[in-house]
């Protein structure tokens, strides 16, 4: 059954590397660290779910699928962080950008931060054969989930924020439905990152290792998230060029 989950994976993720190098083309510079980290976060769930098929098809365990498993919320997290962060540019270019960079830069060092500790909470799983969520996985999944909150919140002040003078703005809008396409995926995102944070809390070993839960906590709602922000991206793909217009 996982088999075909693994599969599912494939179908969905190896037709979106190109829509996704198409986006990181068409926004070019100013699109480059979330279009990158979300190339990224295709590409780890592509490789973790061939690691599966094999292990299934030749009956053995590997510690690279779980740890890549968990090592892709993190590039999907950026990933939201970066079109955020362009769409703010966009939608207003008198931002002070050393401050802005400072942010996002703090951001990324605490997701690093969360990940690493959940990395290593996974190798001390792995020597252990029960399963016993040890403290490093705790506060490393807890952690994600702050950096999840924190971006929720961002995103909501910057689309609460006061509407400045447009009309010297030409990517004002494309920048608007940038921002929509991260505010619809991030409910999503806080469902997968509520999954994660059940599979390290819940002593029931059989949780993680069922379909369902996994499909509909799991593997749905970062597809969703992916799609939501590609749809965006392509329908703003000639923002590149509207920032230029704005900057004449």
């Amino acid at each position: 059954m996982t088999n075909g989950v693994d599969i599912f994976t494939l179908i969905v993720y190896i037709p979106l590397l190109n829509p996704l190098l198409y986006c990181l083309w068409k926004h070019g510079k100013a699109g480059l660290l979330g279009w990158i980290c979300l190339q990224s976060y295709c590409c780890i769930r592509i490789v973790a779910a061939i690691l599966d098929i094999h292990n299934i098809a030749v009956h053995s365990t590997s510690s690279t699928s779980l740890i890549l498993s968990n090592l892709g919320l993190s590039p999907l997290l950026l990933g939201t962080l970066g079109v955020l962060h362009e769409a703010r540019r966009a939608r207003n270019p008198n931002l002070n950008n050393k401050w802005e960079w400072l942010r996002v830069i703090q951001f990324h060092m605490a997701i690093i931060g969360a990940i690493v500790l959940l990395i290593f909470g996974v190798f001390r799983e792995i020597d252990n054969a029960p399963h016993t969520p040890n403290v490093l996985m705790k506060v490393g999944v807890i952690g994600i989930l702050g950096c999840w909150f924190t971006l929720s919140i961002w995103t909501l002040l910057s689309w609460f924020r006061p509407v400045e003078n447009t009309s010297d703005n030409a990517a004002y809008a494309d920048g608007t439905t940038l921002l929509l396409g991260v505010l619809c995926g991030l409910p999503f995102l806080g469902v997968r990152e509520i999954y994660a944070l059940l599979s390290v809390f819940i002593s029931n070993p059989n949780f993680k290792n069922e379909t369902a839960p996994k499909v509909v906590l799991s593997v749905v709602p970062e597809m969703l998230v992916t799609f939501s922000l590609v749809f965006a991206g392509i329908k703003t793909r000639n923002i590149g060029k509207l920032r230029n217009m704005s900057k004449a």
